[in-house]
C-alpha cells in the first residue's frame, strides 16, 4: 500500500470514530433512521451477531435523565460491553421501591459538592416485585470494588477493594424510614460472605452494604466506577431478589447529613450463577471500551491485594 493510499485509510479511520462518537449520543428522537428501538426482551437478548455492524439499538422506553451522560443508545459492537451497557440498558427486574421511585435504567443522581472528600461503592439488594420469597435463602456478596478517573494522569485508578462488603444491614423500607437491623447468621469466606435469612427478617426490608470510604481528591475526578459480585446460593430461586449499584460522596467524617448518591445502577436478576453488577458515570459521547471498558475489567478482575 503506498503512502497517499495509507494516508487515505487513516483519514477514513479517524472520520469513522468521529462519526461513532457523535452518533452515540445523537439526536435521539423517536423514528430517527439512525437508532432501532427494541422492546425490554429484545434488547436483553440481542447479540452482536444479529444486527449489522453499523446499527444502533435502544430500548423503546429508556427513561434519559441527563442528555449529557447516558442515553440509552448502544452500538452493535458494545453489546457485550458490561460497563457501558451497565447505564445503557433496561432493568432485568425491579423492586417495589425503585417502582414508585421511577427507576428503570441507571441514572446520575448527584455530583461531588464542596463538602465532599470521601467516597464509597454501595450496593443494595431488593425482593423482586411480585415475588413470593422461600422460607429460608442465602445471599451472597463477592468483592466490591470502586474506582476513579483521574485528570491529572487521565487514567483509571482503584480507590477501595474488599474481598467481600465491610458493612451490611437490612435497611427498613422506604429508606426515609432510616431504620436498621442487623443480620445475625453470616458466614466469612476469603473471597465472599453468606448471609442466611428468613422470609420473615427479609419481610419490609432490603439488604444494603458497602466496602470502604476512602478520601479522595474531587477535583481530580473525572467519572467514577464500581463492581461487585452477588448470587443466591441456592438453586431454583432465580429472579427472585433484585441487585442495584452505586456510590455515595460523603464528607471526611463519612456524617449523614453529607450523603450524596452519585448515580443509581439498573437491576439484575439475583441467580445461581455468580455475576457481577456494574455502575458508572462516563457519558457515552466519551466513553472508550479500551481505555474505559477493558482498564475498569482488568482492574476488577485483578485478585484482591488490598487489606481489609
Amino acid at each position: 500500500m503506498g503512502k497517499r493510499s495509507k494516508y487515505l485509510l487513516g483519514i477514513c479511520v479517524v472520520l469513522a470514530l468521529v462519526c461513532w462518537k457523535n452518533v452515540v449520543n445523537a439526536a435521539d428522537e423517536n423514528g430517527s433512521a439512525k437508532v432501532q428501538y427494541l422492546s425490554k426482551e429484545e434488547i436483553l437478548n440481542a447479540k452482536e451477531t444479529d444486527y449489522n455492524n453499523n446499527t444502533l439499538l435502544k430500548w423503546k422506553d429508556y427513561k434519559v435523565y441527563d442528555n449529557s451522560v447516558h442515553d440509552g443508545v448502544i452500538p452493535t459492537n458494545l453489546l457485550s460491553d458490561e460497563v457501558y451497557c451497565s447505564m445503557n440498558l433496561p432493568s432485568e427486574s425491579r423492586s417495589d421501591e425503585m417502582i414508585e421511585m421511577k427507576r428503570y435504567n441507571g441514572r446520575i443522581v448527584n455530583d461531588f459538592s464542596s463538602k465532599h472528600s470521601t467516597m464509597v461503592g454501595i450496593g443494595a439488594i431488593y425482593k423482586t416485585s411480585g415475588s413470593s420469597l422461600p422460607k429460608n435463602f442465602t445471599l451472597c456478596i463477592g468483592k466490591i470494588k470502586t474506582f476513579a478517573y483521574l485528570e491529572s494522569i487521565k487514567n483509571w485508578v482503584l480507590v477501595d477493594e474488599q474481598p467481600y462488603p465491610t458493612g451490611i444491614y437490612l435497611y427498613k423500607m422506604p429508606w426515609s424510614s432510616h431504620s436498621t437491623k442487623k443480620c445475625t447468621n453470616i458466614q466469612y469466606y476469603s473471597d465472599h460472605i453468606e448471609i442466611k435469612l428468613t422470609n420473615q427478617e427479609f419481610k419490609g426490608y432490603t439488604l444494603h452494604f458497602w466496602g470502604k470510604r476512602k478520601d479522595i481528591d474531587r477535583n481530580d475526578i473525572k467519572y467514577v466506577a464500581c463492581a461487585y459480585d452477588f448470587w443466591i446460593k441456592e438453586e431454583g430461586y432465580d429472579g427472585l431478589f433484585t441487585a442495584t449499584i452505586g456510590i455515595d460522596a460523603k464528607d471526611k467524617d463519612g456524617s449523614y447529613d453529607s450523603i450524596a448518591q452519585l448515580f443509581t445502577g439498573r437491576g439484575l436478576e439475583v441467580t445461581s450463577n455468580r455475576r457481577t453488577q456494574w455502575g458508572q458515570t462516563i457519558p457515552n459521547s466519551e466513553y472508550d471500551p479500551i481505555n474505559d471498558g477493558h482498564v475498569l475489567k482488568v482492574l476488577y478482575d485483578k485478585w484482591w491485594t488490598g487489606s481489609k
